[in-house]
């Protein structure tokens, strides 16, 4: 496929990964179906309730990543390259000075919710203000925007399920907390707030002096080195980039168009 397929494929793709109702899931699917329908396919064989809010059981924190162990390797990369007991110890700091940090930074911290949270509510109530709200019973409200969704206020629950998949009052929830003139943070979930940020950190890492290490004679060490074959080449540090990763298509010099090279060229040129 170009590149331009590609990159526009994978956009599709990430879009329908965030939407939270199924409907809005199928409408982008559809586009992928019409576009390339072995892409369609893979994206259906890999289970939609893995990767997708809309078929997803559960609660989710609101971002969608399949790289996390490639986030870990790229920031121990320096420890990666030590011995084994030199390498626990380096991350050891690592993991020290990060949670440090952490409480330090929340300790700046002056709202209840976490600033990320904090930003998604205040715009959720800005958008909420001018909705058309309709109840029908005391917990139970008909929000009318491009399509009407219903709000539960006791279950904390919203037809367009991005309060149920997030925790996070969405829009519609939020309309209705300022209709019935409530504190949107007691319609918010305890592990957003700073207060629970602070207490995942509370745990602290302590010293470990080199003075207090028992010193191992060079006569107990017997550590033989694994048995491997050494492959060609220098070892790769660096991390194979994704497949939706956008690079520049290639364009024949040419014909002027996209997808091959000019040695590959087969377009009739005109005088």
């Amino acid at each position: 496929m170009k590149a331009k397929d590609t990159q526009v494929l994978g956009n599709l793709l990430q879009t329908a990964c965030y939407k939270y109702t199924i409907a809005e899931w199928n409408d982008y699917m559809k586009e992928i179906y019409e576009m390339a329908l072995v892409v369609y396919e893979i994206a259906i064989n890999y289970s939609p309730e893995h990767w997708a809010n809309a078929f997803f059981p559960g609660i989710r924190c609101g971002h969608i990543t399949s790289n996390v162990a490639e986030s870990f390797n790229s920031w121990i990369r320096e420890a990666r390259l030590l011995r084994i007991l030199q390498m626990v110890e380096h991350i050891r700091k690592q993991l020290m000075t990060r949670m440090n940090n952490r409480r330090i930074m929340a300790c700046k911290w002056t709202s209840y919710l976490c600033p990320k949270a904090e930003q998604i509510v205040r715009e959720n109530m800005e958008k909420g203000r001018t909705l058309e709200i309709r109840q029908s019973r005391e917990d139970i409200f008909e929000v009318q925007f491009h399509r009407t969704t219903h709000v539960d206020l006791e279950n904390r629950t919203c037809t367009c399920r991005a309060w149920d998949v997030t925790r996070i009052p969405c829009l519609h929830a939020c309309a209705v907390i300022i209709y019935m003139k409530r504190d949107v943070y007691q319609c918010c979930d305890w592990f957003m707030s700073v207060e629970a940020f602070k207490k995942s950190y509370d745990e602290i890492l302590y010293l470990i002096p080199d003075y207090e290490k028992r010193s191992v004679p060079k006569d107990e060490i017997q550590i033989l080195p694994p048995i491997t074959t050494k492959r060609r080449g220098r070892n790769r540090t660096r991390r194979i980039n994704n497949r939706t990763i956008y690079k520049r298509p290639v364009k024949c010099s040419r014909c002027k168009v996209e997808g091959h090279n000019r040695a590959t060229c087969n377009e009739p040129i005109r005088d």
